[in-house]
Protein backbone atom coordinates (compact mmCIF):
# COMPACT_ATOMS: atom_id res chain seq x y z
CA UNK A 1 0.00 0.00 0.00
CA UNK A 2 2.68 2.77 1.28
CA UNK A 3 5.38 0.73 1.78
CA UNK A 4 8.02 -0.74 -1.06
CA UNK A 5 10.79 -2.28 -1.03
CA UNK A 6 13.16 0.70 -2.46
CA UNK A 7 11.12 2.42 0.71
CA UNK A 8 12.95 0.32 3.01
CA UNK A 9 16.30 0.86 1.85
CA UNK A 10 15.95 4.40 1.83
CA UNK A 11 14.08 5.66 4.58
CA UNK A 12 17.35 6.00 7.03
CA UNK A 13 18.75 8.25 3.98
CA UNK A 14 16.13 10.31 2.29
CA UNK A 15 16.13 13.74 3.39
CA UNK A 16 12.82 15.06 1.77
CA UNK A 17 13.28 18.77 2.62
CA UNK A 18 15.51 21.19 5.09
CA UNK A 19 13.43 20.37 7.79
CA UNK A 20 13.41 16.48 7.68
CA UNK A 21 15.74 13.78 7.88
CA UNK A 22 13.69 10.97 6.59
CA UNK A 23 12.09 10.50 10.39
CA UNK A 24 8.25 10.14 11.38
CA UNK A 25 8.55 13.65 12.62
CA UNK A 26 9.46 16.93 10.42
CA UNK A 27 7.95 19.73 12.09
CA UNK A 28 8.72 21.74 16.03
CA UNK A 29 5.06 22.00 15.88
CA UNK A 30 4.73 18.17 15.92
CA UNK A 31 7.04 18.15 18.44
CA UNK A 32 5.19 20.61 20.57
CA UNK A 33 2.13 18.34 20.34
CA UNK A 34 3.23 16.13 22.70
CA UNK A 35 6.78 17.38 24.05
CA UNK A 36 7.22 21.15 25.25
CA UNK A 37 9.83 22.73 23.19
CA UNK A 38 10.16 26.57 22.45
CA UNK A 39 10.83 27.82 19.24
CA UNK A 40 14.01 28.03 18.84
CA UNK A 41 14.75 24.27 19.24
CA UNK A 42 16.43 23.10 16.48
CA UNK A 43 15.17 19.87 14.95
CA UNK A 44 18.10 19.30 12.37
CA UNK A 45 20.60 19.16 15.07
CA UNK A 46 18.17 16.53 17.38
CA UNK A 47 19.74 13.73 14.48
CA UNK A 48 21.28 11.54 17.54
CA UNK A 49 17.96 11.58 19.57
CA UNK A 50 15.93 11.15 16.87
CA UNK A 51 18.14 7.62 15.19
CA UNK A 52 17.77 6.45 19.16
CA UNK A 53 14.06 7.15 19.45
CA UNK A 54 13.46 5.58 15.90
CA UNK A 55 15.57 2.19 16.77
CA UNK A 56 13.71 2.36 20.29
CA UNK A 57 10.16 2.53 18.58
CA UNK A 58 11.23 -0.10 16.08
CA UNK A 59 12.23 -2.80 18.73
CA UNK A 60 9.01 -1.92 20.29
CA UNK A 61 6.85 -2.18 17.93
CA UNK A 62 8.51 -3.81 15.08
CA UNK A 63 10.34 -2.10 11.72
CA UNK A 64 7.71 -3.16 9.14
CA UNK A 65 5.01 -1.16 11.51
CA UNK A 66 7.47 1.56 12.05
CA UNK A 67 8.29 2.06 8.35
CA UNK A 68 4.49 1.51 7.41
CA UNK A 69 3.51 4.07 9.26
CA UNK A 70 6.79 6.19 8.22
CA UNK A 71 6.24 5.50 4.56
CA UNK A 72 2.29 7.12 5.19
CA UNK A 73 3.71 10.23 6.93
CA UNK A 74 5.46 10.61 3.47
CA UNK A 75 3.35 10.03 1.51
CA UNK A 76 0.09 12.56 -0.33
CA UNK A 77 -2.51 11.09 1.50
CA UNK A 78 -1.11 12.19 5.20
CA UNK A 79 -1.98 15.99 4.81
CA UNK A 80 -5.67 14.74 3.79
CA UNK A 81 -6.71 11.18 4.61
CA UNK A 82 -9.99 10.70 2.82
CA UNK A 83 -10.98 6.10 3.41
CA UNK A 84 -11.16 5.19 7.02
CA UNK A 85 -7.79 3.13 6.08
CA UNK A 86 -6.16 6.60 5.60
CA UNK A 87 -7.57 7.70 8.73
CA UNK A 88 -6.15 5.04 10.49
CA UNK A 89 -2.90 4.95 9.56
CA UNK A 90 -2.51 9.17 10.29
CA UNK A 91 -3.79 7.78 13.99
CA UNK A 92 -1.01 5.18 14.07
CA UNK A 93 1.42 7.92 12.81
CA UNK A 94 0.31 10.30 16.02
CA UNK A 95 0.18 7.46 18.22
CA UNK A 96 4.14 6.81 16.85
CA UNK A 97 4.95 10.47 17.31
CA UNK A 98 3.76 10.85 21.19
CA UNK A 99 6.62 8.45 22.65
CA UNK A 100 9.03 9.03 19.68
CA UNK A 101 9.25 13.24 20.75
CA UNK A 102 9.75 12.53 24.29
CA UNK A 103 11.98 10.04 23.83
CA UNK A 104 13.93 11.71 21.52
CA UNK A 105 14.16 14.89 23.34
CA UNK A 106 15.14 12.32 26.47
CA UNK A 107 17.93 11.02 24.67
CA UNK A 108 20.02 14.02 23.52
CA UNK A 109 18.81 16.21 27.05
CA UNK A 110 21.86 16.53 28.28
CA UNK A 111 23.50 17.87 24.80
CA UNK A 112 20.34 20.44 24.54
CA UNK A 113 22.47 22.19 27.90
CA UNK A 114 25.86 21.71 27.19
CA UNK A 115 28.28 23.23 24.91
CA UNK A 116 31.29 20.82 23.90
CA UNK A 117 34.42 22.37 21.86
CA UNK A 118 37.78 21.46 22.01
CA UNK A 119 39.04 22.77 25.09
CA UNK A 120 36.39 22.73 27.53
CA UNK A 121 32.78 22.04 28.20
CA UNK A 122 30.12 24.58 29.42
CA UNK A 123 26.59 25.11 30.03
CA UNK A 124 24.71 27.09 27.45
CA UNK A 125 22.66 29.97 28.75
CA UNK A 126 21.39 32.47 27.36
CA UNK A 127 20.39 36.53 28.03
CA UNK A 128 17.65 36.16 29.87
CA UNK A 129 17.92 32.46 30.95
CA UNK A 130 18.77 30.32 34.59
CA UNK A 131 20.81 26.99 34.32
CA UNK A 132 18.48 24.90 36.07
CA UNK A 133 19.78 22.92 39.61
CA UNK A 134 20.65 19.08 38.97
CA UNK A 135 17.26 17.91 40.57
CA UNK A 136 15.32 19.81 38.37
CA UNK A 137 17.27 18.25 35.62
CA UNK A 138 17.18 14.67 37.31
CA UNK A 139 12.68 15.38 37.37
CA UNK A 140 12.78 16.94 33.82
CA UNK A 141 14.54 13.68 32.46
CA UNK A 142 12.18 10.94 34.28
CA UNK A 143 9.38 13.29 33.22
CA UNK A 144 10.38 12.61 29.24
CA UNK A 145 11.11 9.15 30.26
CA UNK A 146 7.71 8.42 32.06
CA UNK A 147 6.04 10.04 29.19
CA UNK A 148 7.44 7.96 26.20
CA UNK A 149 6.59 4.68 28.40
CA UNK A 150 3.01 6.31 28.61
CA UNK A 151 2.95 6.77 25.05
CA UNK A 152 3.62 3.23 24.48
CA UNK A 153 1.52 1.76 26.26
CA UNK A 154 -0.97 3.63 24.82
CA UNK A 155 -0.09 2.34 21.14
CA UNK A 156 0.65 -0.72 21.87
CA UNK A 157 -3.12 -0.84 23.12
CA UNK A 158 -3.97 0.95 19.64
CA UNK A 159 -2.23 -1.97 17.58
CA UNK A 160 -4.16 -4.53 19.59
CA UNK A 161 -7.15 -2.88 18.67
CA UNK A 162 -6.32 -2.30 15.22
CA UNK A 163 -4.68 -5.49 14.98
CA UNK A 164 -6.74 -6.83 11.95
CA UNK A 165 -6.68 -3.70 10.03
CA UNK A 166 -2.83 -2.72 9.99
CA UNK A 167 -2.10 -4.14 6.51
CA UNK A 168 0.28 -3.62 3.89
CA UNK A 169 -0.75 -5.32 0.49
CA UNK A 170 -3.01 -7.54 3.00
CA UNK A 171 0.09 -8.84 5.06
CA UNK A 172 -1.40 -8.19 9.16
CA UNK A 173 2.06 -6.26 9.80
CA UNK A 174 1.81 -5.92 13.50
CA UNK A 175 -0.36 -9.14 13.90
CA UNK A 176 2.41 -11.29 11.87
CA UNK A 177 5.28 -9.59 13.43
CA UNK A 178 7.69 -11.13 15.84
CA UNK A 179 6.45 -8.71 18.64
CA UNK A 180 3.33 -9.87 18.79
CA UNK A 181 3.56 -13.14 18.41
CA UNK A 182 5.83 -13.40 21.20
CA UNK A 183 2.76 -11.07 23.32
CA UNK A 184 0.01 -13.83 22.37
CA UNK A 185 2.27 -16.83 23.62
CA UNK A 186 2.91 -15.26 27.08
CA UNK A 187 2.06 -16.33 30.25
CA UNK A 188 0.29 -13.39 30.96
CA UNK A 189 -2.27 -11.99 28.60
CA UNK A 190 -0.46 -8.50 27.78
CA UNK A 191 1.48 -5.62 29.99
CA UNK A 192 -2.16 -4.79 31.90
CA UNK A 193 -2.26 -8.80 32.92
CA UNK A 194 1.22 -9.00 34.45
CA UNK A 195 0.47 -5.32 36.05
CA UNK A 196 -2.70 -6.96 37.91
CA UNK A 197 -0.04 -8.80 39.91
CA UNK A 198 2.64 -6.91 40.54
CA UNK A 199 2.17 -3.09 39.86
CA UNK A 200 4.82 -1.77 37.28
CA UNK A 201 2.78 1.53 36.59
CA UNK A 202 1.29 -0.51 32.81
CA UNK A 203 4.97 -0.27 31.67
CA UNK A 204 4.53 -1.96 28.30
CA UNK A 205 7.83 -1.36 27.71
CA UNK A 206 9.04 -3.15 30.58
CA UNK A 207 6.55 -5.86 29.64
CA UNK A 208 7.71 -6.32 26.09
CA UNK A 209 11.97 -5.90 27.02
CA UNK A 210 11.22 -9.04 29.61
CA UNK A 211 9.42 -11.05 27.60
CA UNK A 212 13.10 -13.24 26.90
CA UNK A 213 13.40 -13.63 30.32
CA UNK A 214 9.99 -14.68 31.12
CA UNK A 215 11.01 -17.35 28.38
CA UNK A 216 13.89 -18.69 30.28
CA UNK A 217 12.06 -18.67 33.87
CA UNK A 218 9.32 -20.68 31.99
CA UNK A 219 11.89 -23.12 30.45
CA UNK A 220 14.33 -23.27 33.51
CA UNK A 221 11.92 -23.34 36.51
CA UNK A 222 8.38 -24.09 35.50
CA UNK A 223 7.98 -26.85 32.96
CA UNK A 224 10.60 -29.21 34.33
CA UNK A 225 7.97 -29.30 37.53
CA UNK A 226 4.69 -28.54 35.68
CA UNK A 227 5.30 -30.12 32.03
CA UNK A 228 4.32 -27.72 29.27
CA UNK A 229 2.95 -24.78 30.77
CA UNK A 230 0.84 -23.71 27.32
CA UNK A 231 -0.96 -27.30 28.02
CA UNK A 232 -1.92 -26.03 32.01
CA UNK A 233 -3.05 -22.27 30.75
CA UNK A 234 -5.10 -23.40 27.87
CA UNK A 235 -6.45 -26.68 29.58
CA UNK A 236 -9.87 -27.52 29.24
CA UNK A 237 -10.60 -27.59 32.81
CA UNK A 238 -8.26 -25.31 33.76
CA UNK A 239 -6.80 -25.25 37.73
CA UNK A 240 -7.21 -21.93 38.18
CA UNK A 241 -5.53 -21.68 41.60
CA UNK A 242 -2.44 -22.93 40.19
CA UNK A 243 -2.42 -20.20 37.00
CA UNK A 244 -2.69 -17.48 39.31
CA UNK A 245 0.47 -19.24 41.96
CA UNK A 246 2.33 -19.12 38.39
CA UNK A 247 1.04 -15.78 37.49
CA UNK A 248 2.30 -14.45 40.96
CA UNK A 249 5.96 -16.36 40.79
CA UNK A 250 6.65 -14.95 37.27
CA UNK A 251 5.82 -11.65 38.09
CA UNK A 252 8.28 -11.41 41.36
CA UNK A 253 11.10 -13.56 39.47
CA UNK A 254 10.72 -11.89 36.10
CA UNK A 255 11.26 -8.03 37.67
CA UNK A 256 14.32 -9.51 40.17
CA UNK A 257 15.85 -10.63 37.04
CA UNK A 258 15.05 -7.68 34.65
CA UNK A 259 16.57 -5.36 37.68
CA UNK A 260 19.96 -7.86 37.60
CA UNK A 261 19.97 -7.44 33.83
CA UNK A 262 18.29 -4.45 32.09
CA UNK A 263 18.92 -0.66 32.15
CA UNK A 264 17.48 1.18 34.97
CA UNK A 265 15.73 3.36 32.36
CA UNK A 266 13.49 0.66 31.40
CA UNK A 267 12.60 -0.59 34.26
CA UNK A 268 8.73 0.47 35.99
CA UNK A 269 8.89 4.15 37.18
CA UNK A 270 8.56 2.45 40.91
CA UNK A 271 11.47 0.80 41.12
CA UNK A 272 13.68 3.11 39.36
CA UNK A 273 11.90 5.58 42.35
CA UNK A 274 13.50 2.94 44.81
CA UNK A 275 16.72 3.45 42.93
CA UNK A 276 17.24 6.45 43.69
CA UNK A 277 15.79 6.80 47.03
CA UNK A 278 18.95 3.91 48.12
CA UNK A 279 21.59 6.47 46.09
CA UNK A 280 20.65 8.96 48.04
CA UNK A 281 20.74 7.11 51.21
CA UNK A 282 24.04 5.99 50.17
CA UNK A 283 24.92 9.34 49.97
CA UNK A 284 24.75 9.90 46.13
CA UNK A 285 26.59 7.30 44.80
CA UNK A 286 25.56 4.79 42.51
CA UNK A 287 26.43 1.53 43.26
CA UNK A 288 25.32 -1.76 40.90
CA UNK A 289 25.27 -3.27 44.22
CA UNK A 290 21.82 -1.23 44.57
CA UNK A 291 20.03 -3.01 41.78
CA UNK A 292 21.44 -6.46 43.17
CA UNK A 293 19.39 -5.47 46.41
CA UNK A 294 16.41 -4.21 44.86
CA UNK A 295 16.72 -7.43 42.79
CA UNK A 296 17.34 -9.87 46.05
CA UNK A 297 13.99 -8.84 47.65
CA UNK A 298 11.88 -9.38 44.66
CA UNK A 299 13.56 -13.12 44.15
CA UNK A 300 12.83 -14.11 47.84
CA UNK A 301 9.31 -13.36 47.22
CA UNK A 302 9.93 -15.37 43.87
CA UNK A 303 11.32 -18.43 46.11
CA UNK A 304 8.38 -18.46 48.64
CA UNK A 305 5.60 -18.96 45.70
CA UNK A 306 7.72 -21.32 43.98
CA UNK A 307 7.70 -23.37 47.44
CA UNK A 308 3.90 -23.07 47.74
CA UNK A 309 3.28 -24.19 44.19
CA UNK A 310 5.31 -27.25 44.43
CA UNK A 311 3.41 -27.78 48.29
CA UNK A 312 0.13 -27.20 46.13
CA UNK A 313 1.53 -29.85 43.45
CA UNK A 314 2.19 -32.42 45.92
CA UNK A 315 -1.37 -31.73 47.79
CA UNK A 316 -2.70 -32.41 44.59
CA UNK A 317 -0.62 -35.96 43.65
CA UNK A 318 -1.53 -37.03 47.67
CA UNK A 319 -5.19 -36.46 47.43
CA UNK A 320 -4.97 -38.37 43.45
CA UNK A 321 -3.14 -40.77 45.11
CA UNK A 322 -5.92 -41.22 47.90
CA UNK A 323 -8.67 -41.82 45.41
CA UNK A 324 -7.37 -44.00 43.28
CA UNK A 325 -6.50 -46.17 46.34
CA UNK A 326 -9.81 -45.78 47.78
CA UNK A 327 -11.23 -46.78 44.16
CA UNK A 328 -9.29 -49.77 43.88
CA UNK A 329 -10.50 -50.83 47.48
CA UNK A 330 -13.73 -50.60 46.89
CA UNK A 331 -13.84 -52.39 43.98
CA UNK A 332 -11.25 -55.20 44.62
CA UNK A 333 -13.14 -58.19 47.29
CA UNK A 334 -12.31 -58.34 51.08
CA UNK A 335 -10.26 -61.48 52.17
CA UNK A 336 -13.34 -63.01 53.40
CA UNK A 337 -14.53 -63.09 50.02
CA UNK A 338 -11.51 -64.25 47.93
CA UNK A 339 -11.70 -66.81 50.97
CA UNK A 340 -15.50 -68.24 49.96
CA UNK A 341 -14.69 -67.69 46.26
CA UNK A 342 -11.49 -69.97 46.76
CA UNK A 343 -13.91 -72.39 48.44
Amino acid sequence: MYLNDNRKLNHKTEWINKNNMGYIIKHQDEMRKYVPVNGSFDIENSESGFKMAEREIKDIISAKVYLLALAFYESDKYANPESDQEKLMKKLVEYIQAPFSNYAIYDGFIWKILNVNNSSITIITGDNEKSPNKGQLIEAKEDLLEKTWAFVADLIDFLNENEDAIVDSDNKVWKESEQYKKIAADVFDGYRDFDEFLGIDKSAVFFMKTNAIRQRIVDDELDVRLGDISEVLNAENKDEKLIRKIKRFMVFRTTAIACEELAITNLPATIRQTYDREIYAAGGKEDSMIKTKIAKHYHIKADDILKGIDLYQNSKKKLTTNETFTTDFENTPDADDKFFNAV
